[in-house]
Order: structure tokens, then sequence, then C-alpha cells
């Protein structure tokens, strides 16, 4: 699902590398469309298997991976056999962004109970403004201190690393603290879906052309905007009811971070091994390594849950 931040033009903006609006276009079709299936897929996800799996299976690395590979082919490595600077500083910049995706997540966890209406969907409309305006203010604290800070590659690098540990952290607080996830009881037809498609993929292409008129701060936001994660949640609260995607929002958190460990992977092992080996490795690795464990956890914990 929900590789917010794998969208390479808009990545390599937020990270600082001079990006000609005339080659920005190529890439808004491709990653509108699968934006679009990944969230039809997501929500697909949460409302069959419930919140737990559900949200662990959304957040596989998915469009992270033609994103890496379009970067790193774009920047070739040097002639010593390193990776390019322009390449490691936008892999640095997805667990940030991917921290700040998180920050809204976790909001959702809240926001229903403290803008309450009669009416569902009075609540999640409120829940959806507080939210946006969560992520605007994050994400425009993040774009102008970068802007501000001009990190270099290494820092960038060490950012990249906290904000996953971040994330992760914050999955498992969420996680542990965590409220019923239900499977969705509502069977939901196949146009319904594709609405849900064209919706996440309009909401990225919108932020892709933004990001292409040379405002800096407003292509920064763009590169972080939830756009997947919000259609999966308003998608699955009009369909199946409130408690479906609310319980899903620690396990998608903590499942998210197989994104950003995919994207400082590549930074590691696309210079090494290339390509078409480094791709599937790295996949392997981030589920591997995280979505996997972090599913066996949850499953664990919500055992132990039930025993209590």
């Amino acid at each position: 699902m929900m590789d917010e931040a794998a969208k390479p033009v808009l990545v390599l903006m937020l990270a600082g590398v001079d990006v000609s609006p005339n080659d920005a276009w190529l890439p808004v079709l491709g990653f509108a469309l699968a934006a679009g299936v990944v969230s039809a897929l997501a929500t697909v996800a949460v409302e069959r298997f419930g919140g737990r799996v559900g949200g662990i299976l959304g957040t596989v690395p998915t469009t992270i991976m033609p994103a890496t590979m379009g970067l790193f082919a774009t920047h070739p490595m040097g002639a010593d056999g390193t990776a390019s600077d322009g390449f490691l500083r936008a892999v640095a910049v997805v667990p940030a962004g991917m921290m700040l995706n998180a920050a809204f997540l976790a909001s959702w966890r809240v926001l229903p109970r403290w803008l309450h209406a009669d009416d569902s969907k009075s609540t999640l409309w409120r829940c959806v403004a507080a939210s946006l305006a969560v992520w605007a203010v994050l994400s425009l604290a993040w774009v102008v201190g970068m802007h501000a800070m001009q990190p270099s590659t290494g820092v960038l690098l060490a950012i990249g690393v906290g904000t996953l540990l971040a994330t992760a952290a914050l999955g498992i607080v969420l996680c542990r603290h965590g409220v019923p996830a239900p499977k969705g009881t509502n069977h939901v037809m196949w146009p319904v879906l594709v609405a849900r498609g064209v919706a996440a993929g309009s909401a990225i292409a919108m932020a892709l052309v933004i990001a292409q008129g040379g405002h800096a701060i407003a292509g920064g936001m763009a590169v972080t905007f939830p756009a997947i994660f919000l259609t999966t949640i308003v998608g699955t609260w009009l369909a199946q009811g409130r408690e479906v995607p609310v319980g899903a929002v620690g396990p998608m958190v903590l499942g998210s971070c197989a994104v950003g460990s995919y994207a400082m992977l590549a930074g590691v092992l696309y210079p090494r091994l290339g390509l078409w080996i480094g791709t599937p490795v790295c996949w392997v690795l981030a589920v591997g390594c995280v979505s996997v464990p972090a599913g066996l956890w949850l499953r664990a914990h919500s055992m132990r849950a039930d025993q209590e």
C-alpha cells in the first residue's frame, strides 16, 4: 500500500536535488495508476483480514521498488563504484516521509473520540480535516527545517535511520495500547473499489503536478501527502464503520517501516548488487526482517491480550 514517499521526482526535490520540470511529468501517470491499484488492494486487505493482518499486508514495499530503481538508474555510480550523492540523499528521506505519515495515522487513534458527532459521517469528515491539518503542520515544519539546515548526505542518512526507529517505536506503542481490529462485514462491490483507486490516484497525480510548479515548499509537502493512507481509512470507514480502519492504525504504522527499510537497504545494496539482484534482495530483507516479524509479534501480542 502505502509507499507514500515513493515518488522519485518528489523525493529528489525534498532531498535537495534539482529536478527539471520538463522531466518531472513522465512519472505522474505511472505513479498515479500504481497508487490507485495499491490503495484498492490495501482497503481489501484491511477489510478482509482485519486491522492487524491487513495493516501489515497493506504496507509491504510496493511502489518503492520502481521508485528506487528509477532513482538509481538516473543517478549513475561514481567512477570508484560508490552510489551517487543524489541517490543516497533521495532514499535517505523516505523514512522521514513515512514518519510524517505515521503521525498522520496516529492522529486517527484519538481524533474520533475528540471530534465525535452524532452522525458517523460527520465524525469522519471532522477527523479528515483535523488529521490533514496535523500532517500539514508537521510536513511544513519538516520541509522548512530541511531547507534551512541544508544537511549533508551523511546527516540525511543518520536522520533516515533515526526516523525509521522512531516510526517503529510509535508503531509498537500504538499496537501495545491498541483497540479492536475487526474484519469488515459488508461486501464491497468492485465499482466501489474502482472509485477508491481513482480517488487515490487522482490525489497522487495532483501532488505530483503541484511539485512540478517549481515551488520547493509545496513540492516538499507533496512528497509526504498521505493520499493512500487517507483513502484507505475513509473508504473502509464508509464501507465498514469506524472500528475497522481505526483498529488498523497501529499495524499500518508498524508495517510502514518496511518501506523506509527498503529505501535504506537500496542505498546500500543497489551499488553492490545492481538493480536486478538488489531489488529482490531488498524486498525479501525488508519483508523478512520487518513485515514478517511485525506480523508475528502482533499475532502473539493479540493472543496474550485475548488470554488476559
